[in-house]
């Protein structure tokens, strides 16, 4: 339902979901969804009761939203002087988990978050110039069916402040597919914020040098680990580091393909310059040579002059 995403994205407030519900109902509207919605908060006498009985009346757990996968990651005791470094529980949204779920319950949800709901993935690829250096040495090249079932998938990656001082950011990653149907806030699978993969604050985040443990390189790990399989299509009998899943993980058990014939493509990373150059270390925007795929270069006689390299990048 439209108007229960609105609220859960924080667009639409529960009184005015409560509200525009009751005035459908008054209309002569019987859906029971929306008579549901309009009893809640004892019909809109209690306006602080409304968020309450929405949860209560549409419980998270009837979503089927398949739980993240709970590691183990370093992180900075602040708590103590000086900080100290501590093993905490950490929630990943696996990219397979998501996939496989909306696969499994909710197809045509699924064909629209990342399939396109006609020939958008066709169309998608032989869009591509043969000579686009993104597809020269792409893998997905040498699959078979690619073109009807590579899904060319995004990762984005992004740091905004969080709380006050130096090192106050939360950095957020996620992904999409690049042919899905809809709005883009609807669209994006969080995985984790510094799910759809993370979010954790930096400052509480540990470096090799420092600590002797790198947060950072754990999670990409596990990331990466999530994206190899779901390049592949296929669930991995093993973690990320090769060991078989124990006995009684939530893992432990989940065999075969994630999503039928379909698998993930990665094929764009988008961001900002700052977190290019800042998160993932690549070259600074303000690099004579800030391209790494070409030979791309930034010439200044009288001024910056903008050239094309040969990946097609504008710098």
């Amino acid at each position: 339902m439209t108007l229960l995403m609105e609220w859960a994205w924080g667009i639409l407030s529960a009184i005015g979901l409560q509200r525009i519900c009751q005035a459908a109902v008054n209309d002569g509207h019987a859906h029971p969804a929306v008579e549901k919605l309009a009893s809640v908060g004892t019909h809109g006498l209690y306006p602080a009761s409304c968020h309450r009985d929405i949860l209560k009346k549409f419980p998270i757990s009837s979503t089927r939203v398949p739980e993240p996968l709970i590691v183990k990651i370093p992180l900075l005791d602040t708590k103590v002087a000086p900080p100290a470094v501590a093993w905490v529980d950490f929630p990943i949204f696996l990219a397979q988990d998501l996939m496989s779920c909306l696969w499994e319950n909710n197809r045509p949800e699924f064909h629209r978050r990342y399939t396109g709901l006609g020939d958008e993935i066709r169309e998608f690829w032989e869009g591509i110039r043969r000579d686009d250096p993104r597809i020269l040495h792409h893998p997905v090249t040498g699959t078979r069916n690619y073109k009807s079932y590579g899904i060319p998938g995004r990762l984005h990656g992004d740091g905004v402040p969080y709380g006050k001082g130096e090192g106050a950011a939360l950095d957020v990653f996620s992904h999409s597919s690049m042919v899905a149907v809809g709005v883009i806030v609807d669209t994006i699978m969080l995985y984790w914020a510094r799910v759809f993969f993370y979010a954790l604050p930096s400052k509480l985040c540990c470096k090799a040098a420092e600590h002797g443990v790198d947060t950072y390189a754990l999670i990409w790990k596990i990331t990466i680990w999530d994206m190899v399989c779901c390049a592949r299509g296929e669930r991995s009998e093993t973690d990320w580091d090769g060991q078989p899943w124990p006995s009684g993980h939530p893992m432990n058990g989940k065999r075969g393909r994630i999503c039928g014939d379909y698998f993930m493509a990665w094929f764009q990373f988008a961001s900002d310059d700052e977190y290019l150059a800042n998160y993932l270390h690549l070259p600074h925007w303000n690099n004579p040579s800030p391209c790494v795929f070409c030979s791309a270069m930034i010439r200044t006689t009288l001024g910056p002059i903008s050239e094309r390299g040969p990946c097609g990048s504008s710098t």
